[in-house]
C-alpha cells in the first residue's frame, strides 16, 4: 500500500495476538470484516492475509459439514409463521393457516424418514 508521500507502508507481521484474534472469529464475523473493512486492511494483505484466508476457508468447510435435520428447518418456518404472521397462536382463519398446515404434514413425513435413517 502506498501512503500520501508515495512511500510503501510496511506490512504488518503475524503476531500471536493477531493469530488468536483471527482464530476466535466465527465465519459470519469474517464475512462481515471481508465486506466492510477498508481497502488495505492488514487482515487481507501479506502473511496475515494468507492466514485469514486459510482460516476463513476452513471455517466455511466446517459449516458445510454441519447437517441440520430437515424437520428442524421446517419447525423453524412453522415457528416463524406462528409467532410472526399469526401473532403467537395458531389461527385457523389466518391466511397463513393453509401453509402452516401443509408444513405440519410435510414435517410428519420428514420425521418418519429421519427416524428410519
Amino acid at each position: 500500500m502506498i501512503n500520501q508521500l508515495n512511500k510503501i507502508e510496511p506490512r504488518e507481521m503475524m503476531t500471536y495476538k493477531t493469530k488468536n484474534k483471527i482464530d476466535s472469529m466465527d465465519y459470519q464475523s469474517m464475512l462481515e470484516l471481508w465486506r466492510f473493512a477498508e481497502i488495505g486492511h492488514p487482515y487481507f494483505t501479506g502473511e496475515i492475509g494468507d492466514y485469514f484466508s486459510q482460516s476463513m476457508s476452513l471455517k466455511k468447510r466446517e459449516l458445510e459439514l454441519v447437517k441440520v435435520p430437515v424437520s428442524q428447518c421446517i419447525q423453524e418456518v412453522l415457528d416463524y409463521i406462528q409467532y410472526s404472521e399469526m401473532e403467537g397462536k395458531v389461527d385457523l382463519t389466518d391466511s397463513w393457516y393453509t401453509t402452516y398446515q401443509s408444513l405440519q404434514e410435510l414435517q410428519e413425513k420428514v420425521l418418519d424418514e429421519e427416524e428410519m435413517s
